[in-house]
């Protein structure tokens, strides 16, 4: 009698789990699936989740036609402590997501409706106000994964890496006169690329960022600190051109373009690899003459030995 009893309450259950999987529109029922980020090194593979440096993460669902569907934010803590995350998902099989960490104020988001697809979702640079150049982004986080339903468990816990986005710049001239003021001088960066779609790839949209500089006890002059950039997109020929110039003493006169730099001497262009710095030296002591060394995220140059 109680094994009957037991028997006809599963097959109750089981009937009313199929019933709830059943919606308008014949649509399949939602699991809970989980997710757990991992903050890597991308140059080292070192894991530095416990770290601190993404303070939040978005975790953008895409359908598997690449629709766009839902956000998840996940905070500091649950990152830190990897938390898995709910992500709910109907039953098919397989779903994108685009992680994002840090995404602040610095750029633009495009604002995602269901006809967004990762192709054309983007996080791109903001212009600034009143000024035909951009700014310069946050310390962007990107991972992107395909995440589905296991054969084996209907319940997922699977592990999201996402590394460092943007590249960084780290710019020094020497040479310029001895006494000059650091607030007649200011370069240009040109990028091919605005930012990125939600695959992480670059986006060809030429842009310009300035930025102004200060002089060192040595009369180098230098960018204050190293400042973040979209990284250039290795499928294709692709580098950052950076101007220096001198503004005009005259009131309504141009400035005064001193060097327009795309590569080394070696003729090596300017590329900006993601998760590392790109320190410039531009030399005017005689001819000019470049120099380019590619460092870890948090080091730069100091060029002691020119």
């Amino acid at each position: 009698m109680v094994r009957s009893t037991i028997r006809t309450i599963v097959l109750l259950l089981l009937i009313l789990g199929q019933t709830s999987c059943i919606r308008e529109g014949l649509q399949e029922c939602e699991e809970e699936y989980f997710v757990t980020i991992k903050v890597v090194d991308a140059l080292t593979g070192e894991d530095i989740t416990d770290s601190g440096e993404v303070s939040h993460a978005d975790l953008f669902v895409f359908d598997a036609d690449e629709q766009y569907r839902y956000t998840v934010r996940a905070d500091s803590n649950q990152i830190r402590q990897r938390i898995p995350i709910p992500i709910t998902l109907e039953n098919i099989d397989h779903y994108w997501l685009s992680v994002w960490g840090n995404l602040d104020g610095n750029q633009y988001i495009t604002k995602l409706e269901p006809s967004n697809t990762l192709d054309n979702s983007t996080v791109s640079a903001s212009v600034k106000e009143n000024e035909n150049q951009s700014q310069t982004l946050d310390d962007l986080f990107f991972g992107f994964a395909q995440i589905g339903k296991s054969p084996k468990s209907p319940i997922r816990n699977e592990e999201i890496i996402i590394s460092r986005k943007n590249a960084r710049m780290y710019l020094t001239v020497r040479g310029l006169p001895i006494l000059h003021k650091a607030v007649d001088y200011y370069f240009t960066i040109h990028l091919n690329n605005n930012g990125y779609n939600f695959k992480g790839t670059p986006i060809p949209n030429a842009i310009v960022i300035k930025q102004n500089g200060i002089t060192l006890a040595n009369n180098d002059f230098v960018s204050p600190s190293s400042f973040n950039l979209i990284h250039t997109d290795s499928s294709r020929e692709d580098y950052a051109t950076v101007n220096l110039y001198r503004r005009s003493d005259a009131e309504y006169g141009e400035d005064i373009l001193i060097a327009s730099i795309n590569s080394d001497l070696n003729g090596n262009p300017i590329v900006l690899p993601a998760g590392r710095t790109t320190n410039l030296l531009i030399d005017l002591r005689q001819e000019i003459s470049v120099h380019i060394k590619t460092s870890p995220w948090d080091k730069t140059e100091q060029w002691v030995e020119w």
